[in-house]
């Protein structure tokens, strides 16, 4: 691939590769690594890939590797930086080496973990080499999704600042951020622009190979390819006009003769036998677009405009067995189909007989009923109000009510599944109160222990289920979503469990009610206590909790 080199570019050049190690990220990953990646490469290091590589940052340009993931990463963290390197064949080996893995099938990752780490790379370079030396500042970022709408969480450098912190540092440092997907997502549209990109001159140029992909390029430019013209307007078909009648020559053995420079096939005839085809054509076309009036209610089946009688069953080629009544006095009957040859009546079972309706013959012109509901006008589908979560009879709901976690706050219920029912009584506010967490505790085998002590003696623990509530699927819909973004995710990253104290009448601690994400110990208890359980939430947005007392209760 030719790559457009600006003379105006310092000599060294820092790159950090941001790359989506999912496995979503992985679409396309080859294509875009050999038409995109590798000639970005190609065209900083100036020459194609070499074994040789510089002993000094001092004197050569840089390239680094930052693989990001999804929040199922956890407890690894979620974004790994590899190099600074002198050589791109070692950038490449490190890409070859990713497994893009993992993501559970979510639409978001941790970009705003690889940014940061890019961020860090670059100033910890610009440390070591000495900021009297113009270098030139570029991130190539591939992914496949979008970023989680949260701050950095595990970047010390860079901790607590949010995708709009970190675009606003990289124009203030004058950083090249270009994009390249397989996908043309809104949300790395906006992402190129935020980061200082001109998306206005980026859209009229066309570097990609595939119509799909999305490549935004700061910088520098690839070779670029020739924009798809517009499909233009079509031109209207004119028929000749019909050419005069010229006197005829009759020569022995010849029918007809043509004028001179005409062809055979344009002679008179010829035209006005092509002429009448047309006009033959456009009435067939004409009375094909017919337009059927509707006939009148209680229209008697003899009309030849009329293909069924019943407005749920098509027509079978012979009159109706009901024609002497009107259509609307017909009741339509899942048991009963229309007369057609090679099909039988079908009449309905005796009551409490438990015989099962099978159907005799079936006639081709008929769809299978036995299957789904007849399409009846006054026939609307039931919506399940309970928006995608099962319905768990054997573990009883025993409270429901507000978990918040800082500022945010999420409608749940709480099913009882192990343990003692009275330590939720005894712990959980009154229904409809807000269960606030105040403290996280880290999910260390050191403080799991203690947990999973308790959890072996009935009196001592109890073990609940919460899902998303509401009295609509769409506000369970909503509360799924909150649950998942403000308070799963954040406990994933977090690694960490949440943690409420509870008071008995004295004001002493009596209780502690741990909020556990999705995570190992969480779901090893839960498929040890109730598998069928686990299994029917695996997809569903949900908490465990363990409520479980500070001192032994039999003492």
């Amino acid at each position: 691939m030719v790559v457009m080199v600006s003379a105006s570019d310092p000599p060294i050049v820092d790159v950090v590769v941001v790359i989506e190690d999912t496995a979503l990220g992985s679409t396309s990953m080859a294509d875009l690594k050999t038409h995109y990646l590798l000639p970005t490469l190609e065209h900083f290091n100036g020459g194609p890939v070499s074994e040789l590589e510089f002993a000094s940052l001092n004197c050569s340009s840089s390239f680094s590797v930052v693989s990001f993931h999804a929040s199922d990463c956890l407890p690894a963290p979620p974004a790994k930086i590899m190099g600074p390197f002198t050589s791109i064949r070692k950038v490449l080996t490190v890409l070859d080496r990713l497994e893009f893995s993992g993501g559970q099938g979510e639409t978001h990752s941790s970009g705003q973990e690889g940014l940061a780490s890019a961020l860090q790379v670059l100033k910890q370079v610009e440390q070591r080499r000495g900021a009297d030396i113009a270098t030139s500042k570029h991130i190539f970022y591939i992914c496949n999704s979008a970023i989680y709408d949260m701050p950095v969480l595990d970047n010390t450098l860079y901790h607590g600042r949010t995708l709009d912190d970190l675009a606003m540092d990289i124009r203030d440092k004058n950083i090249c951020v270009s994009v390249v997907a397989p996908r043309k997502l809104p949300a790395l549209f906006k992402l190129y622009e935020k980061c200082g990109g001109d998306l206005k001159s980026a859209k009229e140029k066309n570097y990609a190979k595939d119509p799909r992909h999305l490549v935004l390029l700061r910088g520098y430019g690839l070779q670029e390819r020739p924009v798809t013209p517009k499909p233009q307007a079509p031109v209207p078909s004119v028929s000749p006009a019909p050419l005069p009648s010229l006197p005829m020559s009759q020569f022995p053995g010849q029918a007809r003769a043509t004028t001179p420079g005409q062809l055979p096939s344009q002679s008179p005839e010829n035209i006005q036998l092509h002429m009448a085809r047309q006009q033959q054509q456009q009435q067939q076309q004409q009375q094909q677009q017919v337009v059927r009036q509707p006939l009148p209610a209680h229209a008697r089946s003899g009309d030849p405009y009329r293909q069924s009688d019943s407005p749920l069953y098509p027509s079978h080629g012979v009159s109706h067995p009901y024609s002497g009544t009107p259509p609307s006095a017909q009741i339509a009957d899942p048991y009963r189909r229309g007369s057609a040859p090679g099909e039988q009546e079908l009449l309905p079972p005796p009551a409490h007989s438990g015989q099962q309706l099978v159907r005799l013959t079936q006639s081709p012109a008929i769809s299978d009923y036995s299957t789904s509901r007849p399409a009846s006008p006054a026939y609307t589908p039931i919506i399940n109000s309970d928006y995608r979560l099962p319905h768990l009879a054997a573990y009883p709901i025993c409270w429901s009510g507000t978990l918040g976690l800082k500022n945010d706050m999420a409608n749940v219920r709480m099913h009882y599944v192990s343990g003692n029912r009275d330590l939720a009584r005894a712990s959980l506010p009154s229904p409809g109160a807000t269960l606030k967490i105040v403290q996280r505790m880290r999910l260390e085998d050191s403080q799991l222990d203690g947990v999973a002590r308790k959890m072996e003696t009935k009196s001592e623990h109890c073990m609940l289920l919460a899902l998303p509530n509401g009295s609509e699927h769409e506000e369970i819909e909503l509360q799924s979503r909150i649950l998942r973004s403000n308070f799963i995710t954040y406990l994933q990253l977090k690694s960490a469990a949440g943690i409420v104290n509870v008071s008995n009448e004295d004001n002493q601690p009596a209780y502690i009610v741990h909020v556990f994400p999705s995570c190992d110990f969480a779901n090893e208890n839960l498929a040890r206590i109730a598998p069928n359980l686990l299994h029917r939430v695996a997809d569903i947005e949900h908490l465990v909790i363990v409520i479980a007392t500070v001192f032994d209760v039999n003492r």
